[in-house]
């Protein structure tokens, strides 16, 4: 008797033994550093992202605030605040257009001489908006990312027909709109 309880404690350990015999894997950790963990943290935001799936409200809202802000740089021009004008420019932006290649660019399109991004704003960014209204419909936009749009008036053309003009490509920094393109 105590020999079929020692084959059978025998045949249970095999059996134990042979259906937990598989190879465990041990698998290295993945070391990731700082950078990483930003870029696929960004990418799933990117990812999560569509502009055809933005809400109605958030759409109204986005158009009103982007309506106000460009109702308030038009005023900001038309009373030539060079200040209130730069502050709405990027930190991209506004280096872009003070570069050589952009004023020296600007002074071969005006046929004038523009040294700083002052004179740009005071040669040509004033005179292009002086006695005339900008005359459109109503501002639409287009969301490129959660805090990026791109800013149409709607215009009425000579035939009748709406097209859309691009005004500003913006971008929400800190809660602001700012000029990108």
């Amino acid at each position: 008797m105590e020999s079929v309880k020692l084959r059978l404690v025998l045949i249970t350990a095999l059996i134990v033994a042979i259906s937990c015999g598989s190879n465990p894997t041990v698998s290295k950790p993945q070391i990731k550093n700082d950078n990483d963990k930003e870029e696929t943290t960004a990418q799933q935001a990117e990812d999560v992202f569509d502009p055809d799936k933005i809400s109605q409200e958030l759409y109204a809202s986005t158009r009103n605030n982007v309506q106000q802000f460009i109702d308030g740089l038009n005023e900001v021009i038309r009373n030539k605040n060079y200040n209130a004008w730069k502050a709405v420019l990027s930190p991209e932006k506004f280096e872009e257009m003070s570069s050589t290649e952009f004023l020296n660019q600007a002074s071969e399109d005006m046929r004038t001489r523009i040294r700083t991004i002052q004179e740009y704003f005071e040669k040509v960014v004033v005179p292009s908006r002086a006695g005339t209204r900008v005359d459109y419909l109503e501002v639409d936009i287009k969301f490129i990312s959660r805090n990026r749009v791109t800013a149409y008036a709607l215009v009425k053309a000579n035939d009748g027909s709406i097209r859309r003009q691009v005004l500003y490509d913006l971008e929400q920094i800190d809660n602001l709109w700012k000029i990108i393109k």
